[in-house]
């Protein structure tokens, strides 16, 4: 009896705090996922239109594509609570919110063999209908990079953990820069936290259908140098520097043909 009205108070939580932040508009408008009205769909297509943009103005695009690793193990609960007062979510929601992260504790069982209590001090419980949205509160600051840049043409897009930053300009040298600086902020964010990127999945494109134009400029962030890539794997569907989407479909008709065999 208890669980269940553990889980209903959690579905409750949830849906509370989901309205306020839509109400108020408490979050970055950047943000998808586990918010009503913002899709996958939804990010794919703005990050589709944005290109379109640009290369209607005659420019380049230049896009990042990051993750966060481990993002809702590595959540550290003060930082949270700090990231929500400064939100201005209600204090009895904060209250609440401390009291479920509190005290928290696992087990680790291998080959049926139980270990003793384990204390866990940071991380948000996987499949609870809270978890997306309290991370969301966790790495709200990356979303909010562009504002503190001070530039129009550069922007963010983010799908819990993965986060995209893209940039319009006129070459890929100037594209390069600002993504650069862009992420020098997001190490910032990612030292306070606590957090960590995989830098392995750190993924540049320079999108345009110009020939003549030079798309070779890198990225260097945190001893890492991110060379330019024909292609990204976003949200599951396969962006190439032309926006053609052939390599998608190739991939999306060799998946199929698979699947028809199996059956």
């Amino acid at each position: 009896m208890g669980h269940t009205l553990g889980k209903v108070l959690k579905n409750i939580m949830a849906e509370l705090l989901s309205y306020v932040t839509e109400t108020h508009q408490l979050l970055p408008p950047e943000q998808f996922s586990g918010r009503p009205g913002r899709t996958a769909e939804d990010a794919m297509t703005i990050l589709s239109e944005r290109i379109q943009h640009a290369w209607k103005e005659k420019e380049i695009y230049s896009a990042v594509f990051m993750d966060v690793a481990g993002a809702f193990n590595n959540v550290h609960h003060e930082r949270l609570i700090d990231n929500m007062e400064k939100r201005r979510i209600p204090g009895f929601i904060i209250a609440w919110t401390e009291s479920f992260l509190r005290d928290r504790s696992t087990h680790l069982r291998f080959n049926g063999i139980t270990s003793e209590e384990i204390r866990t001090e940071a991380g948000v419980p996987q499949g609870s209908p809270l978890s997306p949205i309290l991370y969301m509160y966790y790495n709200a600051e990356l979303l909010d990079v562009p504002r503190i840049c001070e530039e129009k043409t550069v922007q963010s897009l983010g799908f819990i953990d993965d986060i995209a930053y893209g940039v319009q300009g006129q070459n890929d040298e100037e594209n390069a820069q600002k993504l650069q600086q862009m992420l020098e902020r997001a190490e910032g964010w990612k030292n306070r936290h606590g957090a960590k990127f995989e830098t392995t999945k750190y993924i540049l494109i320079h999108f345009t259908r110009n020939k003549h134009q030079k798309t070779d400029s890198p990225v260097t962030i945190a001893n890492v140098t991110i060379q330019p890539s024909r292609e990204a794997r976003y949200l599951g569907v396969i962006f190439d520097k032309n926006l053609r989407f052939k390599q998608h479909l190739q991939y999306a008709a060799k998946k199929g043909t698979k699947f028809a065999l199996a059956i």
